[in-house]
């Protein structure tokens, strides 16, 4: 399912990708030259993938390291991209961004079009957190949002953790059941023998008890 970049799958993917992901990309480059893009793409990025559904590429993703330390991810896909969504993110997930964060980088990053919810819910599930707003940063004036993972964050939130186990209820004999039982009956005679006894005082020991009226305070 998963191969190494190869040029003209990636240019097949670049030509064939989501009408958003073409509008995310190009906003931030200067020609919308899927050839030149990809050429580009194949030359720079270190770490890169493609997805496969049967013999037909369906995403391209991977990690160019923009200077030591600091990568940038990508990752972009055609319209058959919810085929393999939930393959690739559990791979990105649980394998790609804390392989790259615990043996090659302390930061990565990337950007996603301030317009796509969606993106930007599904690079949180991935592990990164937003970092600030990039007001008119693409070329026809998009907000961008800059997303990051940092080392520390490795083994953080690519785990989920189990739920704590709760301790087991106490087991009680039937003897213990009807003790219980016969204990709260008492105390429930108790209390309504008190609340009767309240209730017979009279006026002289209590006082007069405050009548109810309609009106509001104040009036």
């Amino acid at each position: 399912m998963f191969q190494s970049l190869h040029l003209p799958s990636l240019e097949y993917v670049i030509q064939h990708m989501r009408a958003d992901d073409r509008r995310e990309i190009f906003a931030t480059r200067w020609r919308e030259d899927g050839w030149e893009f990809a050429c580009q793409l194949y030359e720079g990025t270190r770490y890169g993938h493609l997805a496969f559904m049967d013999d037909r590429p369906v995403a391209a993703f991977g990690a160019v390291e923009t200077w030591p330390g600091v990568w940038s991810v990508w990752l972009f896909a055609t319209d058959d991209w919810p085929l393999l969504a939930g393959k690739v993110t559990r791979y990105l997930r649980q394998t790609f961004i804390p392989l790259l964060l615990s043996k090659q980088a302390h930061r990565a990053e990337c950007m996603a079009i301030a317009d796509r919810p969606v993106v930007h819910r599904w690079l949180r599930y991935l592990g990164a957190e937003p970092e600030a707003v990039l007001q008119a940063y693409g070329k026809n004036q998009e907000d961008f949002i800059l997303f990051s993972w940092r080392k520390n964050m490795c083994t953080g939130p690519f785990k989920t953790p189990k739920p704590p186990k709760l301790p087991e209820a106490p087991q009680r004999s039937d003897a213990d059941v009807l003790a219980a039982m016969e204990e709260e009956r008492r105390r429930a005679r108790l209390a309504k023998g008190r609340s009767s006894t309240l209730l017979s005082a009279d006026e002289t020991t209590l006082g007069a008890a405050p009548s109810y009226t309609k009106k509001l305070l104040g009036e």
